[in-house]
C-alpha cells in the first residue's frame, strides 16, 4: 500500500495533471531553516530577511499547512509577484492574495513546480506569516532574537535636542549566516555618564555581555570560549529602524 501511494505521488508530481488530495501523499518540508521575505517590507525600504527555524512552532505550522494542500497543479513556470516568499536551498513557497506556488528540488535535482489559486482571506489565517515566524531578524552578519528598549538623552549643542536610541536587554539568541546558533544568554544593561559636544553630561545606557551568563558555539554546535571580537560585535549590534 505504501509503495502504491508513493507511485501515485511520483506520477502526480511529474505529470501535467491536477494533483488532488486523494491522489498523493503529503508534501513535506525539507529539514532546513527557511528564509522569510515580505514584498511589502521591501517596498518600504526594509530589505532585511528573517528566518523560520526548523522544528520551531512556526515551522511546524507551515509543515502542517503544506501537508494539507490540495488541488495543486504542476506547471512549467510560476510567474506572479508574491506578497510573501519562504525559501531554503531546496524549497520555495510563493504566496499572494490570489495564488500559491511551490517549488522544490528532488534528490535527482529535478525542479518541480506546483501552483494553485487561493481565496484572499486564506492568507490572514496563516500564523506562520505572523510575528512568531519572523522573530529572528538580520543584523549585519548575524540573525538575532531578543528585545530592544528605547531610551532618550538630551544632546546639548547650539540647540538642545532629544536623541532616541535603543539598547538590547534580557535574553537573546544569535545565529550566523548559515543559520547556526552562535550565542545565547542575557544582556546586562549598564549606564555611563557621557559628556556631549556641547559640554553637557547625560546618562547613556548600553548592553554588556557577562560571559558567565552566556553560551557560545562553534560550527559543530559545541560549546567554546568566545573571541573578544565576537563579544564586541554582539554587544554593538544596532536595531534596524
Amino acid at each position: 500500500m505504501k509503495f502504491y501511494r508513493l507511485t501515485l505521488l511520483i506520477i502526480c508530481l511529474y505529470s501535467l495533471t491536477s494533483c488532488n488530495k486523494d491522489e498523493y501523499t503529503q508534501l513535506k518540508l525539507p529539514k532546513e531553516n527557511l528564509e522569510f521575505y515580505s514584498f511589502g517590507l521591501e517596498q518600504m525600504g526594509r530589505k532585511e530577511n528573517k528566518i523560520i527555524l526548523k522544528n520551531s512552532k512556526s515551522y511546524k505550522e507551515l509543515e502542517k499547512y503544506i501537508s494539507e494542500l490540495d488541488s495543486l497543479k504542476t506547471t512549467n513556470s510560476i510567474n506572479f509577484q508574491p506578497k510573501y516568499t519562504i525559501i531554503s536551498d531546496s524549497f520555495k513557497l510563493s504566496l499572494n492574495y490570489e495564488k500559491l506556488g511551490i517549488e522544490y528540488l528532488t534528490k535527482e535535482n529535478k525542479h518541480v513546480r506546483l501552483i494553485k489559486n487561493i481565496h484572499y482571506e486564506e492568507i490572514f489565517s496563516l500564523n506562520f506569516l505572523g510575528s512568531e515566524a519572523n522573530e529572528y531578524k538580520k543584523f549585519g552578519d548575524f540573525y538575532g532574537i531578543g528585545q530592544f528598549k528605547k531610551h532618550t538623552y538630551l544632546f546639548c549643542g547650539l540647540e538642545a535636542d532629544s536623541v532616541k536610541y535603543w539598547y538590547k536587554k534580557g535574553d537573546w539568541k544569535f545565529l550566523n549566516k548559515e543559520k547556526q546558533l552562535v550565542a545565547e544568554g542575557t544582556f546586562d544593561v549598564l549606564t555611563d555618564t557621557i559628556k556631549g559636544h556641547g559640554g553637557c553630561f547625560y546618562p547613556y545606557k548600553y548592553s554588556k555581555i557577562d560571559t558567565k551568563k552566556w553560551k557560545f558555539y562553534n560550527d559543530k554546535q559545541k560549546l567554546v570560549n568566545p573571541s573578544l571580537s565576537l563579544i564586541y560585535k554582539l554587544e554593538n549590534l544596532k536595531r534596524i529602524k
